[in-house]
């Protein structure tokens, strides 16, 4: 099935499956059928949220309504960001406590601190990013603003950069990364579900481009990728890794963005051809694909000053030029 701003109804009826039990999972056709977490306490006999399985003109696959209380979402990832307590009403604290949930919803209830606690810096040991230092070309600034943290490592005793992924206000996750490039890997995602649904770093992007009345963003391959273009006026998100391109529910945050481009700038190597190659497949569907085309070996973060507000420059006339057009086409049809 086609999909719409990043989810089809595969993935969907996939993650269906793997809610608990008690919220009474019905399938109908081209709707599911859950029980409402938004009255009666959460504990309703029969289900009533409608869950829409297949994309129409009014409304998109994963938008669901309740036919008791009249409870609208307008994306699968609001909803789930209910179910999951992400947006949690008092009926929805009481009622998705992991009281007789599956392992894959206890685990996204149990806060991340505990969860993976031996993967994030010690608040002892650990501190604030200095807003005047730089790393690898990176604003102390910008590191300040997303929460960044300096920590040193005990188990390589070295210091590293701990950048924090908050996805609705909620710590996600984050990634760890070398103060200089150290060996082969340079970065390290902390362990979890978070990583194949995560877009770094969201929140700061949404704000980014409600402030701005931005209509795109910028999907790049890793953290530092994202934060060199962020610094320079243009919103990117990082997907943390090619290998998560061609996954449907990494785009599910993308319902929450009031955009209508993508623009891919992968890096310019194999990986980074097939990624892009992977991720227009799910998103062209529901917006409109630009592309940058890399040389072999570059990436967003090698390109110079000039080259990125150039790029800025364009981004913006280009996404102007067609939302004019998009304004015309009612008087059109």
């Amino acid at each position: 099935m086609s999909g719409i701003k990043g989810i089809t109804t595969a993935s969907l009826v996939n993650q269906l499956s793997r809610l608990p039990a008690n919220l009474g999972l019905k399938r109908d056709g081209k709707i599911a059928l859950i029980k409402c977490p938004d009255h009666k306490d959460g504990k309703e006999v029969h289900p009533s949220m409608r869950i829409n399985l297949e994309g129409n003109t009014k409304h998109r696959i994963g938008a669901s309504k309740c036919f008791v209380c009249g409870k609208y979402y307008g994306s699968w990832s609001r909803l789930y960001n209910r179910l999951t307590g992400k947006e949690a009403s008092e009926s929805t604290i009481k009622h998705f406590d992991g009281t007789g949930s599956s392992d894959y919803i206890k685990a996204l209830l149990q806060p991340v601190e505990t969860a993976i606690s031996n993967e994030f810096p010690n608040p002892k040991n650990s501190f604030p990013w200095n807003g005047m230092e730089e790393w690898r070309g990176i604003k102390g600034k910008l590191l300040n603003d997303i929460k960044a943290v300096y920590f040193v490592n005990p188990i390589i005793d070295k210091g590293q950069i701990f950048l924090p992924c908050y996805m609705h206000n909620v710590l996600a996750g984050g990634i760890r990364a070398n103060i200089q490039p150290y060996g082969k890997r340079n970065y390290f995602n902390t362990s979890g579900d978070w990583v194949h649904t995560a877009l770094f770093p969201f929140d700061y992007v949404k704000s980014m481009i409600e402030e701005k009345g931005l209509r795109f963003i910028v999907l790049v391959e890793g953290p530092r990728d994202a934060l060199y273009l962020l610094q320079y006026g243009i919103p990117a998100l990082a997907i943390l890794g090619t290998g998560h391109a061609g996954l449907d529910s990494k785009y599910m945050l993308l319902d929450d963005l009031e955009i209508d481009t993508i623009v891919l700038a992968f890096d310019g190597d194999d990986a980074g051809r097939k990624a892009k190659k992977n991720a227009k497949a799910l998103l062209k569907q529901g917006f409109r694909i630009i592309s940058v085309p890399f040389d072999e070996g570059i990436d967003p973060a090698k390109l110079t000053k000039d080259q990125v507000v150039d790029l800025r420059k364009s981004l913006k006339a280009n996404v102007a030029k067609h939302t004019a057009i998009k304004q015309l086409l009612p008087q059109v049809l």
